[in-house]
């Protein structure tokens, strides 16, 4: 599969001089099923694109279109053409003072969190330069992530040299405090680089509440150990109270970092910009990173995310994005359920846009070797309906037990997205086609990820 065999990462290593670090290849393997996800939809896309057919991609996040109309995405596409002249000289890895206090602003007005924006704030190139800043930037033997984690996280935790333990999940889909203790007590807090939490996480879309975290902060407290909470979704919650910053639970300053991505809840993905905040040790060696390193955001797209963060003051914005978002939600959950998905096999989120489902029971005669139930129904989908998922198997190659959908599509689109599994006559109780694997594998065999 993907030519993973001893061989082939042997040829990935046959470079000029050293040859590839063996850390980047590590992290690359770490990775691997989600590279293949990404690899396979962009195939399917030009398999339909040379039939003239439009191919759904549901197993990705590329754009946010439900923030077409949205002023504080708006404001900010504007402040990028009045920013221009900034990108004739070099920005400065702090991150402009403007964009700090409009950060600081913005974190007291939504989690009343009070930050001194000079020592307790910095300006990142998004959320995974925030991992690997802390993950090259700490010494420790191990990362610790719950057992379903994104996969760029353990892929750049690996690449700079971590060591990753997985801490079990409850029925919640929320790390098991119980047995984070007992692993600290077993490897002790001063051989972590970090604990790495996501809250709302992805994929479940499982809130970590108050009293939650502040059972964290004290379990952190008592081992030493730094807590990164990336706090992706803030507004986009589906029961109508707020998620909880790790900031806000009393004594976290002393243990933990959080990081927000101005993706997700503002819709500019491309802009590159993280914002971080919390104790100002961790955020002054992180500062030191970003000057070494020379990570540097150009200040028009700091200047962009200031305008956003200024413009989001008024609740009230917010409600046509989120009635969109509850809309396609409601229509995927429910489009499952009329094809025959029982309650049980779908877990609807919290917050955020994503959420897990099983695939039908048949489908676990279908693996064979390294391909399970969750691949093969997924490699259905695309070849028949042209429509793409991606699966649990992203977050920990070793859980094979849910499909992912990410819903970033307005309601009639989700609807076709139905239509189209109707029409081939998906159905939980289906059965599945015979040789599934062998096709799809015969499909994988082209690709070699070491290359791409």
């Amino acid at each position: 599969m993907f030519r993973e065999d001893d061989s082939a990462r042997d040829g990935a290593l046959a470079r000029l001089g050293g040859g590839l670090n063996t850390r980047v290849v590590a992290g690359r393997a770490t990775g691997l099923i989600e590279k293949r996800h990404l690899v396979l939809k962009r195939w399917y896309a030009d398999q339909a694109a040379r039939r003239g057919a439009a191919f759904l991609d549901f197993g990705t996040d590329y754009g946010y279109p439900f923030y077409d109309k949205f002023r504080p995405t708006l404001d900010a596409m504007d402040a990028l053409g009045r920013g221009a002249e900034s990108a004739r000289h070099y920005p400065s890895s702090y991150g402009t003072a403007e964009l700090r206090e409009e950060f600081r602003q913005f974190m007291h007005r939504q989690f009343e969190v009070t930050l001194d924006p000079h020592a307790e704030v910095m300006v990142t190139t998004g959320a995974s330069q925030a991992f690997d800043a802390i993950t090259r930037s700490y010494a420790g033997r191990y990362l610790l992530v719950p057992e379903l984690a994104l996969s760029t996280v353990t892929s750049i935790g690996v690449g700079n040299g971590a060591e990753v333990v997985r801490v079990p999940m409850d029925q919640h889909f929320r790390p098991v405090l119980a047995e984070l203790d007992a692993i600290l007590e077993r490897i002790g807090g001063h051989d972590v680089r970090c604990l790495y939490i996501n809250s709302p996480t992805n994929p479940t879309g499982t809130v970590l509440g108050r009293e939650y975290l502040t059972e964290l902060v004290a379990l952190a407290r008592r081992h030493g150990v730094l807590v990164l909470h990336d706090h992706d979704s803030w507004y986009t919650v589906h029961r109508g109270e707020r998620s909880v910053n790790i900031l806000e639970i009393p004594g976290a300053m002393d243990v933990a970092v959080t990081v927000l991505s101005v993706s997700k809840e503002l819709g500019l993905p491309g802009l590159r910009v993280g914002l971080m905040a919390g104790n100002p040790s961790v955020i002054n060696d992180l500062r030191i990173h970003n000057s070494e390193f020379c990570v540097m955001i150009p200040e028009f797209c700091q200047d962009a995310v200031a305008a956003a963060l200024r413009a989001s003051t008024d609740d009230g914005i917010r409600e046509d994005v989120q009635d969109r978002i509850s809309a396609a939600l409601t229509a995927a959950v429910q489009g499952w359920r009329d094809l025959g998905w029982p309650e049980d096999a779908l877990l609807p989120p919290q917050a955020g846009y994503k959420f897990l489902l099983r695939p039908p029971a048949g489908f676990d005669s279908t693996a064979e070797g390294e391909l399970t139930g969750v691949d093969t129904f997924d490699f259905l989908l695309a070849r028949e309906a042209g429509v793409k998922l991606s699966t649990s198997r992203s977050f920990n190659a070793g859980s094979a037990d849910w499909m992912r959908m990410i819903i970033m599509q307005d309601v009639d689109v989700v609807e076709h997205f139905f239509e189209r599994l109707a029409a081939i006559g998906v159905h939980y109780r289906m059965t599945p086609p015979t040789g599934l694997a062998a096709q799809l594998r015969e499909i994988v065999s082209q690709f070699d990820l070491w290359d791409l």
